[in-house]
């Protein structure tokens, strides 16, 4: 049907399998369907990304060298009484073997804040995490009890509402800081952008997505779903703006 961009999206994506076919296989037969120049996939969970599926997305150049990775609280002990089967450790010894193996990859995460029973120093830990892996971005919330959930049935909400929102104001403010350097970082860069429509602000301009799932905004009359190489000329934590490559 012409469409270029496809995500496979799923509750632990990378976990699927149907008997003989695993994830990363998957991707392999996407990525080689006709007409597809791009794959994305999500949200893939920590404990089932195995070392086939970062060399697949290391290999196809059709997977978008962007991942985003949830990790939910930067604290083992906070990880344990979510039972999210991984620990701190682990986490960012993936990330580290991720980009070890995916130059320039981009990453993003979801984090909760004021989860029952988080402590300061608990809380101390996620804001450090967040610091050592500076994501390209993430989504954050703070904890709300959700019947039937285990911590619902089983864990008493600890944390007071007033302490949940300094937590995730504080959090917000320290990942709003690392996405502007992030971004900032793509100043003079040349991505390969898809276009997806025109851009709400400014005549004669367009937006996209970037292989790294960066939102690019510059002046364009080209049609979307079209990729266009975009030079970047100047960056917010959300968005780059560029101008179109002509090529002489």
């Amino acid at each position: 049907e012409g469409y270029r961009d496809v995500t496979l999206l799923g509750q632990t994506v990378n976990s699927y399998t149907d008997g003989a076919c695993d994830f990363s296989e998957l991707l392999r037969r996407v990525a080689r369907v006709p007409g597809i120049d791009r794959v994305r996939f999500t949200s893939p969970h920590p404990s089932d990304f195995s070392e086939r599926l970062i060399t697949t997305v290391a290999e196809v150049d059709e997977l978008c060298k962007f991942i985003h990775l949830p990790v939910q609280s930067g604290s083992t002990r906070v990880l344990e009484r979510m039972q999210r089967t991984y620990t701190r450790e682990s986490y960012l010894d993936l990330v580290d073997r991720l980009r070890d193996a995916i130059p320039n990859l981009a990453l993003s995460t979801d984090v909760i804040v004021g989860f029952p029973g988080e402590t300061a120093d608990d809380f101390g830990e996620t804001l450090d995490l967040v610091r050592h892996v500076r994501f390209d971005f993430a989504f954050m919330f703070k904890y709300s009890d959700r019947e039937g959930t285990i911590a619902h049935r089983e864990i008493p909400d600890t944390v007071s509402e007033a302490e949940k929102g300094i937590r995730l104001t504080s959090l917000i403010d320290l990942q709003s800081r690392i996405s502007a350097e992030v971004n900032g970082s793509y100043v003079g860069r040349v991505l390969n952008v898809l276009v997806e429509g025109r851009a709400r602000k400014g005549e004669g301009r367009v937006f996209g997505k970037s292989d790294g799932f960066k939102t690019v905004v510059f002046t364009s009359e080209t049609e979307p779903n079209t990729f266009v190489p975009v030079r970047i000329t100047s960056a917010t934590q959300k968005t780059l703006m560029g101008e179109a490559v002509v090529a002489r």
